[in-house]
């Protein structure tokens, strides 16, 4: 795992375009303590900053080889060693042992035709013709994170990570705040979009050429051409499924540095421990405690699972001191406003496993494949109920009985308008509702002057696309949350320790599987993930097979009254805020109002309002 990054401008100097992309590598030197490599030509120059993983004597990057052709890698390939057979058989021959060294060749063979022949997590850019052609690539879920931005006259600069490709100076760092109402929406930037104009994500599965100026792009592998019809569960289905897992597990275990496992109470990651377990390898586990709040402790039931499989197990205690202390420069890290505040969790799990471990295995992804989600099987629920409910006097009754417990419930008067809401909106926005930080403020209210012309020129995409089954709905999941919440927030809080993180669960194959499958042997009214149950539960604790998904995040709603009270009121009700015409103060202020007497739980827009704002006044300018 590492961090990469390049600069192609026709014209510009060797020696000056490694200075720039020196500086570019330097943003990244979390990504990759190990070293840093840096080579460059007339009108490009490509860096990279090395985790050591595999073959750690050489290996080193950027990597040439005879063809003329000079890669820079950030992944792993858990199918290298099967490639470098088969490129040996065909008279390639090889001067490392690296899995750097096999994508290079294979791209020298095959040409683009490569990527589908790989098994991985990967960001990379082959460079041929001494800087005439580039080509850039990301594996098929979206793992690792790769930006770019096309410049003035067709050049082209790219990074792990938007500071790298700010770190270059060759894209101004203008503000696009077209897509802000679907990040207070939904909290994350969806796709390829980036809150900055200029700048772009490479999309999973995709892969984009410069050649003679012009920059192409094409997609190699897409989700939902892999799930245009789905059967119910069979035990065939299980067993494959089954071989899969245990298979994608073997793979990602592949390292010459030692591997543990990320461990909540979960059925996903408890799989991922119980695979590596039953492999006889030495277990070390790691897991978060919220010893203020149990709501989200799950540390007794990780430490059961632990047991189960004589692991040596490692907790991590966080306290609101330490999100005091650490919560801005972690929200800032990301270069871009995000609204997940597991990121605390997950940097402090990563922190305490990087001390011990290089590499760790976590059981994303799962929740999307097999239906893990509570607002799943509340989505069923409520489907079911507007089938056999009058909804009219549901929606009427619900709504006084609203009004009348605000003085003395608020959460319970919340609660009601809350499923008025849901009861009122058309079928097909029932999950959008379900899932929007703000069913109770309208967008419009919260959203300042500045972005009054996004919310009504209809071509900003406010919330996910109307789905009307839940196999679309997790498909969406899938694509969109997952990689730009789930992974994004993983790969950024992982790599700021220097510590790889695979998952295993997000093999493609494990993916591609899971998405001939339908909903309705994973969520039922009463229950989620109905299936994976079955199939694990001689495999792991009762606690985790009958228990609910808690879920991977911090206690908001009590910090935002408590330790971060005033640092949230210091930002969101300053001078600068309400004047800068992005929030509306006066749905800002309700809100916080709301939130402090008790009469609404808005941690979690909060926070993404506090992440917002934090990013405006580095680069709203």
């Amino acid at each position: 795992m590492c961090g990469i990054c390049g600069i192609f401008i026709a014209g510009r100097s060797d020696c000056e375009l490694r200075q720039i992309v020196t500086n570019m590598a330097a943003t990244l030197a979390h990504r990759g303590p190990d070293g840093v490599g840096v080579c460059g030509g007339s009108g490009w120059a490509l860096g990279h900053r090395r985790l050591s993983i595999i073959d750690l004597a050489n290996g080193f990057q950027p990597m040439s080889d005879e063809r003329g052709l000079t890669i820079t890698y950030n992944g792993e390939l858990y199918n290298y060693r099967e490639l470098r057979c088969e490129l040996e058989a065909l008279g390639e021959t090889f001067r490392s042992q690296s899995d750097t060294e096999v994508v290079l060749r294979a791209y020298g063979r095959w040409g683009e035709d490569c990527l589908a022949k790989f098994n991985g997590m990967f960001a990379f850019a082959i460079l041929s013709g001494e800087g005439r052609e580039v080509f850039l690539a990301r594996d098929r879920i979206g793992i690792k994170p790769l930006y770019y931005a096309e410049l003035p006259e067709g050049g082209l600069v790219f990074g792990s990570e938007i500071k790298a490709v700010l770190a270059s100076q060759a894209v101004e760092r203008e503000a696009d705040l077209s897509l802000v109402p679907y990040y207070l929406v939904q909290g994350y930037f969806p796709r390829e979009f980036t809150p900055f104009k200029n700048i772009r994500q490479l999309r999973p599965g995709h892969w984009l050429r410069l050649r003679s100026g012009r920059l192409k792009t094409g997609c190699y592998w897409c989700a939902s051409s892999r799930a245009q019809e789905t059967r119910r569960v069979t035990a065939e289905d299980e067993a494959e499924l089954l071989h899969l897992v245990r298979d994608a597990v073997k793979k990602q275990t592949v390292a010459e540095v030692p591997v543990g496992v990320l461990l909540s109470g979960g059925i996903d990651s408890g799989i991922v421990a119980a695979s590596l377990a039953q492999m006889g390898t030495d277990l070390k586990t790691f897991t978060v405690s919220v010893i203020d709040d149990p709501a989200y402790d799950e540390a007794d039931v990780a430490r059961e699972v632990a047991r189960r499989y004589g692991a040596e197990h490692h907790e991590v205690t966080m306290k609101p001191t330490q999100a005091l202390s650490i919560w801005e420069s972690l929200i800032d890290h990301f270069d871009q406003p995000f609204g997940d505040s597991s990121l605390l969790n997950t940097y402090l799990v990563c922190k305490a496993a990087r001390s011990m471990i290089k590499v760790a295995l976590s059981g994303d992804g799962g929740d999307e494949q097999w239906g893990g989600y509570g607002n799943y099987r509340r989505y069923a629920q409520l489907i079911a109920w507007r089938r056999r409910l009058p909804t009219g006097p549901a929606i009427l009754g619900m709504r006084a009985a609203s009004k009348l417990s605000s003085g003395f419930q608020p959460w319970l008067a919340q609660r009601l308008m809350f499923y008025s809401g849901l009861l009122s909106v058309p079928t097909a926005d029932i999950y959008r509702y379900l899932d929007s930080q703000t069913p109770l403020t309208p967008l419009r209210q919260l959203c300042g002057e500045r972005l009054e012309s996004f919310l009504l020129s209809g071509t900003v995409p406010i919330c996910r696309n109307g789905a009307s089954n839940l196999d679309r709905i997790m498909l969406e999941d899938l694509q969109v949350f997952m990689v730009d919440a789930v992974l994004r927030k993983v790969d950024m809080m992982s790599m700021a320790v220097g510590l790889e993180v695979r998952v295993p669960l997000l093999d493609h194959r494990i993916v591609e599987k899971s998405l001939q499958l339908s909903w309705r042997d994973k969520v039922t009214t009463s229950e989620t993930k109905v299936f994976i149950r079955r199939l694990f539960n001689k495999e792991l604790p009762k606690r985790v097979i009958q228990g609910k998904k808690k879920g991977f995040g911090v206690p908001l709603n009590t910090w935002f009254r408590g330790p971060l009270k005033e640092p949230m009121s210091d930002l969101l009700l300053s001078r600068t805020c309400r004047e800068r015409g992005v929030l509306n103060p006066g749905a800002v202020q309700t809100i916080i109002d709301d939130h402090l007497s008790g009469r609404a739980e808005n941690g979690k827009l909060i926070f993404s309002m506090i992440s917002l704002e934090r990013w405006l006044r580095r680069y709203d300018h």
